[in-house]
């Protein structure tokens, strides 16, 4: 299914590796498992998300409710193997042809990222907008940024925001003093 274009930040993601220690759990027992899932969206409120597994058919039966109405859907898992070379398998999810591990939900239906055309919120952002978010420091409490008088990974990431930061601030300044607010 086609989608429209949309902002993936704002969608209700679902990640199978949320929900593996329990289909691990009914494939040991032999069992259908039921999951619920409580997820709180900003743009949609809290939405319940019950997920059934029966082992022996590999299917995921997703139901969840909105104000509409009642939805459901069932998602195939195929197991593949690893590329360790140690026989283990990953399961990953068939959704509109192709194999993902994490799901996104509009509250309409289940999708995978490359179902419909999306972007990232800071990609909808006006130059001005992006020159003056503070993207998130990544300095910390307890990091070294140099060893031995050498810098360290965590040091060059710390200087290269530092670096950018300033570089922003130097151009909202020159660009406020070209138009003399």
């Amino acid at each position: 299914m086609a989608y429209g274009n949309v902002t993936i930040d704002h969608l209700i993601r679902l990640r199978l590796s949320d929900l593996l220690p329990y289909i691990n759990q009914g494939l040991r027992d032999g069992k259908p498992y039921l999951i619920t899932l409580k997820v709180n969206s900003c743009a949609f409120g809290v939405i319940r998300f019950y997920v059934s597994f029966v082992p022996d058919s590999n299917d995921l039966v997703f139901v969840w409710d909105t104000e509409e109405r009642r939805h459901r859907q069932v998602i195939t898992m195929e197991w593949r193997d690893s590329n360790l070379g140690n026989g283990s398998k990953v399961p990953y999810l068939v959704c509109g042809g192709c194999l993902c591990r994490t799901l996104y939900s509009d509250c309409k239906g289940l999708y995978s990222r490359r179902q419909f055309a999306h972007h990232y919120y800071q990609q909808s952002m006006g130059r001005m907008s992006r020159m003056t978010a503070r993207p998130d420091d990544p300095s910390r409490k307890y990091g070294k940024e140099t060893y031995k008088g050498k810098l360290t990974p965590y040091g060059r990431r710390v200087l290269k925001y530092e670096e950018k930061f300033e570089a922003s601030m130097m151009a909202l300044m020159d660009l406020f003093k070209r138009r003399r607010i």
